[in-house]
């Protein structure tokens, strides 16, 4: 295999793997599945979610995450317009929820 193909499909996956991180954090949230959730996030991870609770490191996102799923036991997300990038070893994703 080229470098070039092998260099589009390493790109093509990468892609996928964050597609299905977004699926897997709705998921995660709307089911109340603490395991699958503590597996989306780098130890180091953030998530700013204003006025339902900003959270740094994994264990606070989870602690936080409990919080809001003991607060809101009925959450539905919609994930739509992901705009995933993919530039070597890096990947961005953005995506509109509601």
């Amino acid at each position: 295999m080229s470098k070039e193909l092998e260099a589009r499909l390493d790109a093509i996956e990468s892609r996928f793997a964050i597609d299905a991180l977004i699926a897997n954090y709705a998921e995660a949230f709307d089911t109340m599945n603490i395991e699958l959730l503590a597996t989306l996030w780098h130890p180091e991870s953030r998530l700013l979610l204003g006025a339902n609770g900003n959270s740094e490191g994994m264990e606070a996102i989870l602690a936080q995450a409990r919080i809001n799923m003991k607060r809101m036991p009925h959450m539905h997300h919609w994930m739509a317009n992901a705009l995933i990038t993919i530039d070597g070893d890096n990947g961005h994703g953005l995506v509109a929820a509601d």
